[in-house]
């Protein structure tokens, strides 16, 4: 890329700041992934997810209302082990482990919420 700066006797390429937020900036387009931002300026997609931790600020934690009610599980989903269902906002169900991961349930709840 002519805009990096490679400095001699490493191969470590060094980027401007200006450029790093510019590159994030191209990033965060929803009509582009960041692979193709990555492959445009020839930077690894994991070097583009560092930076884009860098300079975005981190979203607030959004917590979703839940309603407790009587279990019902479609015969589908019926076992011996417990379940909990997640009503998301768009009106799927999700019935999940009661002993999933927090974070897990969250990456769910994100994925699916769409």
């Amino acid at each position: 890329m002519d805009q990096a700066v490679i400095i001699e006797g490493r191969k470590r390429r060094s980027w401007p700041t200006r450029l790093k937020r510019q590159i994030v900036e191209e990033s965060c387009d929803p009509d582009v992934t960041v692979c193709e931002v990555a492959r445009r300026y020839d930077v690894e997609p994991s070097q583009l997810f560092a930076w884009r931790r860098k300079f975005l600020p981190s979203p607030d934690p959004q917590f979703l209302s839940v309603d407790v009610a009587p279990e019902q599980v479609p015969t589908e989903m019926s076992s011996s082990s417990e379940r909990i269902e997640v009503m998301l906002t768009n009106g799927r169900r999700l019935f999940v482990p009661v002993a999933i991961e927090p974070k897990q349930l969250g990456r769910l709840v994100r994925t699916l919420d769409r």
